[in-house]
């Protein structure tokens, strides 16, 4: 905002004359020369400037200046899009990565089925990611700041890939302690990967396009959860496990290439206007020596104004942010935290409440001591009927597991795929069944792994729902509160979607298509006007610490509300409903009560977060970046 000010300063100095300069090793250049805030007017340049020095005399400037200004738009509005396209491709590989365990709850338990206390240590696995950047954004906005968002979004999408070639390893090898290790690295990029992300939206993108263009980023991302949630599970299910893992992987290595693509862009930029710069000096020059002299003068005093310095920007300047910010903060902890971990918790639940359920307790098996279907199934089968001699579990049932079981080499035709030398159990019940083992996948309950394998594909796809809607309805949402305001008023408005989908899969049988479908439309509405507010409350030089201080703020819901959910789900007797929807429900209500406040000290303060794009103050209002 600071910034704006001043080349509007400059602009009033130089008439039309637009001169950017480039500063080495800091993002602040690309502030000033490439973000459409400083060439709004571009439009109304003429084939003739007129330059006034500090003589008063007036300047013609040759024609060619007029072409170099006309390249120049041209450039900034196809490297603004680029950037963003590229942005947007980041978002996708980082969503599909950071998401695709979600989905695979069942294969993972299948997959490490030694492993006690599965729950907690799977849910570790997304607590991981955010734990660390609950300190880390905070050195991370300064260090966007300082040092580029290009160059930190580099070495952010360096750290992603190497995390996830590490999880990848660690599954292939079943080791929770690689898988951690990996997603603690892929944590330390993925997250601060959206601060850049942030950053560079703030500076490419001017006001009234903002939300626009955070909106189509969270789109997009939105569709690479999708990708996850729907695409995963087929992949472990037909190939593997480590399969599907590897190909996100694939999804890491074109992460950092766009990436390196962002930055090659920006040196461009940053060349190029350098460039124009020495041509238009050039051109002064040649008009004069007198006036050029004073012309000059005037120019490398716009230019000491306009170039954006390194700024060092220190912890302690949060203090200077005002209570709407540190609201934001605390409401994106409640909304997020019954959004993506519940997302996490999703598959389970889905197949708890409608593709698996738990079969009828009088429902038993001919043969109690038998396999139910595949090559060691009896020949006459192994159905299973109810006290009333009718043929059960109904649909989306899980089929009759065997009661016990006694199968050894001694008395059965041995496969060597089979991973266990015996399999002799007193009292079978789910746990016991790994159906990545073939033994229980192809000979013993091939029944039971084909309906899980079904039930996981199908939850996946209804976990899909709110995302799509997500990706659908994010960027018209940020163009409509673009242009009729009314931020946090959609903020508070959009937290009742989610109360009514969790307590609807938590008390209802009802379908779960349509709870999801409220979920998308609450989160799609509520990211689209959330992210903007916190550019639109802070100055745009502590850009890269505020979203900092939110991401600090936000991991430490998303870290916290997995560990809760597995506590809550051991707690209930290994089952999620209904105390797990109710606790996300709780949270969406106190999202809901802060966003009420948010509006009532907004009001008080004029109203600035709710107004439309073009009415938002800049810092020179007195106490603007308090708000």
């Amino acid at each position: 905002m600071e910034k704006r000010n001043e080349e509007e300063y400059s602009r009033t100095l130089l008439g039309d004359l637009t001169v950017a300069t480039a500063q080495d090793e800091s993002y602040d250049h690309l502030t000033f020369l490439s973000t459409p805030f400083l060439g709004a007017d571009d439009s109304s340049e003429r084939d003739d400037h007129e330059v006034f020095g500090a003589g008063g005399k007036k300047v013609q400037e040759r024609k060619d200046n007029s072409r170099i200004n006309a390249n120049r738009k041209a450039l900034k509005n196809g490297a603004r899009w680029e950037v963003l396209c590229l942005l947007c491709i980041i978002l996708l590989c980082g969503h599909i990565c950071k998401d695709e365990p979600a989905s695979l709850h069942s294969q993972f338990d299948d997959w490490m089925k030694d492993s006690n206390h599965f729950e907690l240590k799977f849910d570790l696995l997304y607590s991981l990611v955010d734990f660390p950047n609950i300190i880390l954004p905070l050195f991370a906005g300064p260090l966007v700041d300082r040092h580029g968002a290009w160059q930190m979004l580099v070495v952010f999408c360096s750290f992603s890939l190497i995390g996830q070639f590490l999880f990848a390893v660690g599954v292939q090898n079943k080791s929770w302690s690689l898988m951690y290790a990996g997603r603690i690295l892929f944590g330390i990029g993925g997250d601060n990967i959206v601060i850049c992300k942030s950053v560079l939206l703030a500076c490419w993108f001017p006001d009234k396009q903002l939300a626009l263009a955070f909106g189509l980023g969270t789109s997009i991302g939105r569709i690479g959860t999708v990708l996850s949630n729907s695409l995963a599970p087929i992949l472990a299910n037909s190939v593997s496990l480590p399969f599907s893992i590897w190909v996100a992987f694939a999804t890491a290595v074109v992460m950092f290439m766009a990436s390196l693509r962002i930055g090659s862009v920006e040196a461009r930029t940053d060349q190029q206007t350098n460039d124009d710069e020495c041509e238009m000096k050039e051109n002064i020059t040649r008009c004069g020596e007198e006036d050029a002299k004073s012309t000059s003068s005037a120019v490398d005093s716009m230019i000491k104004s306009a170039n954006i310095k390194h700024h060092e920007v220190h912890l302690k300047e949060v203090l200077k942010f005002g209570p709407i910010f540190w609201l934001t903060g605390l409401s994106v902890v409640f909304i997020y935290g019954c959004f993506y971990p519940f997302n996490f918790a999703a598959s389970g639940i889905l197949m708890e409440r409608n593709y698996f359920k738990d079969p009828a307790s009088d429902c038993k098996l001919t043969f109690p001591d038998q396999c139910t279907e595949g090559t060691l199934a009896p020949i006459v089968g192994n159905p299973s009927y109810d006290e009333d001699g009718n043929e059960c579990p109904s649909k989306n049932y899980s089929p009759v597991l065997p009661t016990s079981l006694n199968v050894t080499k001694e008395n059965t035709a041995w496969d060597d795929t089979w991973d266990e030398d015996e399999y002799v159990f007193d009292s079978l019940d789910s746990d016991d069944v790994s159906c990545s083992d073939d033994f229980w996948s192809e000979a013993c309950t091939k029944d039971y792994c084909d309906d899980k394998d079904d039930a996981t594909e199908k939850a996946g796809l209804i976990m899909s729902i709110p995302f799509i809607f997500g990706a659908v309805l994010a960027a018209p949402f940020g163009f409509l509160s673009d242009y009729f305001g009314y931020r946090l008023v959609w903020a508070t408005l959009s937290p009742a979607f989610l109360i009514v989908e969790h307590f609807t899969l938590a008390y209802s049988s009802r379908p779960p298509i349509w709870p999801m479908i409220s979920s998308g439309l609450g989160f799609a509405i509520y990211c689209a006007v959330i992210w903007p507010t916190i550019a639109l409350t802070t100055e745009l030089k502590y850009t890269g610490l505020a979203y900092g201080v939110v991401s600090s703020i936000l991991n430490i819901g998303t870290s916290s509300f997995p560990l809760i959910v597995a506590a809550l789900y051991e707690n209930n007797g290994n089952e999620y409903l209904p105390d797990v929807e109710i606790f996300f429900a709780t949270s969406a209500i106190c999202g809901m009560v802060i966003g009420i406040v948010m509006n009532i000290i907004d009001y008080r303060t004029g109203g600035i977060v709710n107004s439309i794009a073009k009415n938002i103050v800049t810092s020179d209002e007195p106490n603007s970046s308090n708000r």
